[in-house]
């Protein structure tokens, strides 16, 4: 429930600055539709190393083994550090070329490059933040990660009109106001997530040797992360094939399908929530050998899965 309200929020957030762009126009609703499986496929990254480091530390927590607890903690954030680096790097090469390849038109690149441009240098303040909320909950902590994603959120849905619209005597900035509004709030929702991480649960410090085992260490992440990350990237994928088979029909149909597409999302987000959930309490009853839990737990969210599959 926690990670729900978290997560729901940050889609909430997404829906509102839809909202403010569409007042500007359809051009940029329809660039800020364009974004979506972009943005999706980055975050990716975090979702995978968040899955991998989750399930690792879970299990080290389930056995009582504290210093791996740490180990794991550093050395899957130094991981995420390195691989956001590379996607930075090369989003910045190749952003006109996927976008040109989605069949976005040249009035609509130039608004994208310009939006995407700033979210680039946002990336690390949002994908930091979701992997340490992955490692909170692995050690038990749900709560407070939730809460600050909500809290965050917040101050997104107030800064973000602030900047688009130039209102209480702050820069009128348009379309690329929203990514810096994203920014803001990544940036306090990183420091808050870190703050409890630091002085909350006390996991992570660096002391000599704190390298130790750092290849190992990325060996057991990547093992659970990469094939996560290649599983999260089929919604964005299949969402950039349709984008680009409805670009032919003009901008305001991509900008329609754009906030359907939110919609869709908030509904998918109690499923999301529960898959992880599932991951930390799967790896804590492991690493404590309850394996009759693990089945017990499996069972029930296969069984929610379906109802809420038909219900929706």
């Amino acid at each position: 429930i926690p990670m729900f309200l978290g997560i729901s929020s940050m889609i909430v957030a997404s829906m509102i600055d839809t909202i403010y762009i569409g007042i500007i126009g359809a051009s940029e609703l329809a660039a800020y539709s364009f974004t979506f499986p972009v943005v999706m496929a980055l975050s990716s990254v975090s979702m995978g190393i968040g899955t991998g480091a989750a399930s690792i530390i879970a299990r080290a927590v389930g056995s009582g083994d504290r210093a791996s607890v740490l180990r794991y903690t550093l050395h899957s954030l130094l991981l995420t550090t390195v691989l956001v680096l590379f996607l930075m790097a090369l989003a910045s090469l190749y952003l006109e070329d996927v976008f040109m390849l989605m069949g976005a038109q040249d009035d609509l690149r130039l608004l994208i490059n310009q939006y995407m441009r700033i979210f680039i240098l946002g990336l690390p303040l949002f994908t930091l933040p979701m992997v340490v909320s992955n490692v909170l909950r692995a050690v038990g902590n749900a709560k407070v990660p939730g809460l600050v994603m909500t809290l965050t959120s917040g101050v997104q849905i107030v800064l973000a009109p602030l900047l688009i619209f130039g209102l209480l005597g702050m820069p009128e900035l348009g379309f690329v106001g929203s990514a810096w509004a994203g920014i803001v709030s990544g940036l306090v929702r990183t420091i808050g997530m870190f703050a409890i991480l630091i002085f909350g649960e006390k996991i992570l410090c660096f002391h000599k040797g704190a390298l130790t085992g750092l290849v190992e260490s990325t060996r057991h992440v990547l093992y659970i992360g990469l094939p996560s990350m290649l599983n999260s990237l089929i919604g964005p994928v299949s969402l950039a094939i349709v984008i680009r088979l409805l670009s032919s029909h003009g901008p305001s149909v991509v900008a329609g399908f754009g906030i359907t597409s939110r919609f869709e999302m908030l509904v998918m987000m109690l499923l999301m929530s529960l898959a992880s959930s599932v991951g930390p309490f799967v790896g804590q009853n492991w690493g404590a050998g309850k394996i009759d839990r693990v089945y017990k737990g499996l069972n029930a969210s296969y069984k929610f899965c379906l109802a809420w599959g038909f219900a929706s």
